[in-house]
């Protein structure tokens, strides 16, 4: 579960690569803070399972903040 979080952080970065680089734009591409999501929940889970809970919950709140920044970039467009 830790190496399917790492390539959703990896691909979300290489969206967000190709949007700056190729694109040459400087707004934020949804895949990442859609993969950063992702990704946070599955660290989060991983940590709970690992016995490591205090950074389970931290990633979990982490997942939560995300989630609020996906809808207010979602409801202004």
């Amino acid at each position: 579960m830790y190496i399917a979080a790492l390539i959703l952080t990896l691909v979300g970065w290489l969206f967000q690569g190709y949007e700056t680089v190729i694109r040459k734009t400087h707004r934020i591409n949804i895949f990442l803070p859609v993969t950063y999501f992702a990704a946070c929940i599955l660290f989060g889970i991983n940590s709970i399972q690992t016995d490591e809970i205090l950074l389970g919950v931290i990633d979990i709140v982490i997942a939560a903040i995300i989630a609020l920044v996906i809808f207010i970039y979602i409801s202004k467009r």
